[in-house]
């Protein structure tokens, strides 16, 4: 390449059409015959100059009218318009500290969570709460009002007892729960602030709720209004949003998991069995058949694979009870858990009375048993939006701001008048009046010396929030003692409830059908009334044949539901049929007879016998 001058580069570069998405587009040169001058230094001087003197919520408006700005930063002054230089905005500066009117305040992000490290004063033990009063329980535990000592903050402590967590063999699913729990961070989802464990017991410490459960309330309202309802379903709807964008299917969506704060914003709970999932592929999706029967979703009961559509299926079952009283699907008395599965599989679905079009249309969208136009988890298409993004839109939420809704700056229907943490009016009494644990109340103490629990069952389990749970004040001779000894798992007895309760009681035990069809109790076999446990290729075997024996019913229920199907089909269409050849005969014999009435007539029946099968299945 010979040498040319810049001037010569600069008019081939310019000239060059080379086709390239990263081609750059040079100005055009300096026109110098311009009547209009460049921009010189005093010109930009004397900009800002004029800057510095506008007002502090001012608007920067071009010479169109274009508003250019709503903040008075130096650095977001426009320059001055030319031919050459049309308006632009030098890039922002940091963001105010001060919010701009009409906008939300800014919420930062929570810190992060740390295990306790050996050796360090931060370790929890029931012996850092004052306890307080019961106000749940489950199948491994209770749930208890607590007080941390050195905050006097209250809380909700969830005890659960080791030895029934391995007897039923659900150690996996109190660890999912707290790993989900741990990354969770969202104002529509209970928070939990620290995780430890004893010789004979877990702990989890987790935010007090005064409302209580959406259920409780439900009881007592009957019914809901279509807009007190749209408030607590959009709060819902969050915290299922942030759920997903997670990974994690909660999988036991009702109102008892439901729980109102004492500003009456509602937060989900009880994430016994929770479970993350892996992409949206038919090898991704979970199998395994859990939760609470009215609100199970069909695509779950079917075994065909499930993933977020199930949450919204349990979603649409809960603003049906919301609308109506009851779930859309429950059983009446002398029914079994197999007609209900029937029935939500094949029924159809009655709208609740007196509801809206907006209504019906959210419940239709919700309770569709096709799971890939579910709302809220069908994809978009380039003529209609999909997911949650396509459920905010619909009508129902028309009075909704979801960004306030977000900030929690919406109030709520409903005014709790809940009088500070230790008002416990929205819980129910046959909790209350429960004597706390004993075995919790002799380790919190002060004469219990608590120390590290050694075990390799729930290896890393203990964790803490840094921003709240603070204990101070710990003696030195305290800490060796802790971290000097150890224990080992115990077997103790544990104080326990077989009923499910609010909490979500500690880790749902009551309802949860895993796919290996429950666990069975030990069975008392030979003399003497010695327990044997059955080996595990045993109990294999029992689940497959059972479960087995499940499919087949389930599938020749479907097989004959579906040949009842086509029978009826086929003698509608063998009626029409019949009809237009009588038509067709008349027609020929009586020339009289007008087209208009004979398509009247065909028409009409049509629609009769369409009808007819609409009502029968």
């Amino acid at each position: 390449m010979g040498d040319f001058s810049m001037g010569e580069f600069d008019h081939k570069l310019r000239s060059s059409s080379v086709a390239s998405d990263h081609s750059i587009t040079l100005p055009p040169p300096l026109d110098t015959s311009s009547s209009v001058d460049p921009i010189t230094t005093s010109d930009f001087e004397k900009f800002r100059t004029e800057a510095s003197e506008v007002p502090a919520d001012s608007e920067i408006v071009d010479e169109t009218g274009a508003i250019l700005s709503v903040s008075p930063r130096i650095s977001q002054i426009p320059l001055p318009s030319s031919p050459r230089h049309p308006p632009t905005l030098v890039p922002m500066s940091p963001p105010r500290s001060d919010p701009l009117p009409n906008e939300a305040p800014y919420i930062p992000a929570s810190p992060q969570r740390y295990a306790v490290l050996p050796g360090s004063p931060d370790f929890i033990t029931p012996r850092d709460f004052s306890l307080m009063s019961v106000i749940g329980m489950g199948a491994f535990g209770k749930v208890l009002q607590v007080r941390l000592k050195s905050t006097g903050k209250v809380y909700a402590m969830k005890v659960i007892s080791k030895r029934l967590l391995k007897k039923k063999n659900f150690v996996n699913d109190i660890k999912g729960e707290r790993d989900i729990m741990a990354k969770v961070d969202c104002p529509f989802v209970v928070r939990m602030h620290a995780s430890f464990q004893t010789r004979e017991k877990l702990f989890l410490i987790m935010d007090f709720l005064a409302g209580g459960e959406l259920f409780y309330h439900l009881g007592l309202q009957g019914l809901l209004l279509e807009s007190q309802c749209s408030f607590y379903v959009a709060e819902i709807i969050l915290a299922l949003s942030h759920l997903h964008e997670r990974s994690i299917l909660h999988r036991d969506l009702k109102p008892e998991n439901i729980l109102l704060g004492s500003d009456g914003h509602c937060c989900l709970t009880d994430f016994g069995l929770a479970k993350e999932f892996k992409e949206e592929t038919e090898e991704g999706k979970l199998r395994t058949i859990c939760g609470t029967n009215e609100y199970m979703a069909p695509e779950m009961l079917s075994r065909k694979g499930y993933g977020k559509p199930a949450d919204y299926w349990s979603l649409g079952c809960i603003v049906y009870e919301m609308l109506s009283g009851s779930p859309p699907f429950h059983s009446k008395r002398g029914e079994s858990a197999k007609d209900l599965n029937k029935k939500i599989l094949y029924s159809r679905i009655v709208m609740p009375e007196g509801s809206s079009a907006e209504a019906c249309r959210l419940l239709k969208g919700l309770l569709n048993r096709d799971a890939a136009k579910r709302v809220g988890a069908a994809k978009g298409t380039m003529f209609q939006v999909g997911g949650v993004a396509a459920l905010k839109e619909m009508e129902f939420f028309k009075d909704i701001d979801w960004i306030l809704l977000e900030r929690k700056m919406v109030p709520p229907p409903f005014d709790l008048s809940v009088e500070g943490d230790e008002d416990l009016r929205h819980f129910h009494e046959e909790f209350k009046t429960m004597a706390l644990p004993r075995s919790v109340t002799r380790m919190a103490d002060e004469n219990w010396q608590p120390k590290r629990c050694k075990s390799e069952t729930f290896q890393g389990f203990s964790f803490r929030q840094e921003d709240t749970m603070v204990v101070t004040g710990r003696a030195s001779a305290e800490v060796e003692s802790y971290w000097g000894g150890e224990e080992e798992d115990g077997d103790s007895e544990s104080e326990t409830a077989s009923v499910d309760g609010a909490w979500g009681g500690g880790g749902n035990g009551g309802n949860k059908q895993q796919e290996g069809g429950g666990k069975e109790r030990d069975k008392v076999q030979g003399s003497g009334g010695k327990k044997k446990r059955k080996n595990k290729a045993q109990r294999e075997r029992e689940w497959r044949e059972k479960k087995e024996a499940e499919e087949k019913e389930l599938r020749e229920e479907e097989e004959r539901v579906k040949k009842e199907q086509e029978i009826k089909e086929e003698e509608e269409r063998r009626k029409i049929t019949d009809e237009k050849e009588k038509e067709e005969r008349d027609k020929m014999t009586q020339q009289g007879s007008s087209v208009s009435s004979i398509g009247h007539t065909n028409g009409g029946k049509g629609n009769g016998g369409e009808d007819d099968y609409i009502r029968s299945t």
